[in-house]
């Protein structure tokens, strides 16, 4: 099978000297996002404050697993805390460019693919899904 090196979408967001460009996630920025959320769903369960939960289980691991380069920042990635210290109008900015280039990711996305019938390994392994039909060779 030939492989190819298409280039992906990106987006730069620039605001208050601050310069991040985002891109349509690879398979190892998706894994990077869900570690980030498992992290942080253990490391702030047990704050008082549903924002921060909030926060720091969806809206951080999506917006830093999307960046392929920064300018602004004194290092990378920033912590949750810095990441919490930004001006809003960034991550507003920065937020809506990762959900266009990578619209699955959004919020409430997951819920609804749940809804719809997939090959997932547990389907595959119950015998409830087809494997994947391999591409005709021309």
């Amino acid at each position: 099978m030939k492989q190819t090196n298409r280039a992906r979408p990106t987006e730069t967001i620039e605001y208050g000297g601050y310069k991040v460009v985002v891109a349509e996630a690879t398979t190892l920025q998706g894994m990077r996002r869900t570690t980030w959320r498992i992290q942080n769903a253990k490391k702030y369960e047990d704050s008082p404050d549903d924002d921060v939960k909030i926060l720091s289980f969806f809206t951080y691991p999506d917006l830093m697993a999307a960046v392929v380069d920064t300018e602004g920042f004194e290092l990378w990635p920033i912590s949750f805390d810095l990441f919490l210290n930004l001006p809003e109008r960034l991550v507003a900015l920065w937020e809506k460019a990762v959900y266009r280039l990578n619209p699955h990711w959004e919020p409430g996305d997951e819920e609804e693919e749940k809804k719809q019938p997939s090959d997932s390994i547990e389907n595959l392994s119950s015998g409830t899904a087809k494997e994947p039909t391999p591409a005709k060779k021309k």
